[in-house]
């Protein structure tokens, strides 16, 4: 599977990086964890209740690997630096928070619209944006354009996604009336 390949490629990238042997371990549970987005997702624990609020898949990874909390959230960090930017993220805010500042694009626009404003922002309601930030709506137009830029979906480019042609066994041609 393609899946397989972005696990690799950031794999790769962690063994080149100056990391600890126990960093290495936390950093390779988190990236075996990436759905096909390139989102870390922990799957739920046996006895979990489908329906328990969702936690944080960090603590999860402390508890796994036995380290501190502060050591794998600076992991996870170094994780979510490597390529593709905003690879590792919890969720869309953090994964185009991610990518923002990887551009020096960290306006208080850009990252207000993006902690605050998902939802208007997809609707385009652009006025209620700028009436809670106090910026005019071509302010606003201008930041959009830059966060519709970012890549919702970082692992996009490693999964699967292929397009799959069918071949049909039979043909049916129509020859003056009949077929």
């Amino acid at each position: 599977t393609r899946k397989a390949d972005l696990f690799d490629h950031l794999a790769w990238q962690i063994r080149l990086s100056s990391i600890t042997p126990e960093e290495e371990q936390v950093a390779l549970l988190i990236i075996g964890n990436l759905d096909e987005d390139g989102y870390f997702k922990m799957p739920a624990v046996e006895g979990e209740a489908e329906d328990a609020a969702p936690r944080d898949p960090l603590v999860r990874v402390a508890f796994e690997t036995g380290v501190g909390i502060e050591l794998a959230e600076k992991v996870l960090h170094k994780v979510q630096a490597l390529d593709p930017i905003g690879v590792a993220a919890r969720d869309l805010r953090e994964c185009l928070l991610l990518q923002v500042r990887a551009m020096n694009a960290d306006t208080p626009e850009i990252v207000g619209i993006i902690e605050r404003h998902l939802r208007h922002l997809e609707s385009k309601n652009y006025g209620a944006i700028a009436k809670d930030l106090k910026i005019s709506v071509e302010e606003v137009v201008k930041a959009v354009k830059v966060i519709s830029r970012l890549e919702p979906k970082p692992g996009r480019a490693y999964s699967g996604d292929e397009a799959q042609y069918i071949t049909p066994d039979v043909y049916v041609h129509k020859m003056g009336d009949k077929y």
